[in-house]
């Protein structure tokens, strides 16, 4: 009888133990399962917040402040010829185009176009981080005319801003720059520049 007693009480005990485990590991996986969620809101949360355009514009000027100090290292360089002349009735005179490419950092890359024609000349300096453009930089000239132009990228390698100067009689372009306004909502750098790649591509032989 007594045995019969002591199996009872045995059973009793370790159903309500195992009992009280089972709710203890509902527990610990609900709460587990609540920080997950808690952790996900919180990483869409700041996913989601958008870059407005002068923490952009900072980023870009930290990241150009960078590459200058890096200076033009590890650069490889071409050229071609090409010939321009006055007017259809002139001959033709030979002008040497040139560009290069340079792999700052594994970051950072700067690809630089120096173009020359008949009384006209301009370089382009292409500014490239993790494989996209986020700055170019465009100066030039003809005979007595010299401008500078600026384009800020956002990530997506869309025109935020464009930026301007120009300058008559021989002088360099000074005091204040222009702010021009784009061509569209969402202006990719590539078709304002397209002219300055595509020439450099040629003569680097290679897309960049």
């Amino acid at each position: 009888m007594k045995s019969i007693y002591y199996y009872l009480l045995s059973f009793t005990f370790f159903s309500l133990l195992y009992s009280c485990n089972n709710e203890k590991t509902e527990v610990v996986k609900k709460t587990s399962k609540e920080v997950q969620s808690t952790d996900t809101v919180i990483a869409e949360i700041t996913e989601e917040k958008p870059q407005t355009l002068e923490e952009r514009i900072s980023d870009i000027r930290k990241w150009f402040t960078e590459m200058q100090n890096l200076g033009e290292i590890n650069c490889q360089n071409k050229s071609k010829t090409t010939y321009d002349s006055f007017g259809p009735d002139t001959e033709p005179m030979p002008f040497k185009q040139n560009a290069r490419i340079c792999n700052l950092t594994k970051e950072y890359q700067l690809i630089v176009g120096d173009f020359s024609g008949y009384e006209a000349g301009s370089t382009a300096w292409i500014y490239k981080k993790n494989g996209k453009i986020f700055f170019v930089f465009i100066e030039g000239g003809a005979e007595a005319w010299s401008y500078e132009r600026r384009y800020y990228c956002d990530n997506d390698e869309n025109v935020i801003r464009h930026l301007e100067r120009e300058a008559e009689g021989g002088n360099e372009p000074n005091g204040p720059q222009t702010t021009m306004k784009l061509n569209s909502s969402a202006p990719k750098i590539r078709d304002y520049v397209s002219t300055e790649i595509a020439e450099i591509q040629r003569i680097l032989k290679i897309k960049i």
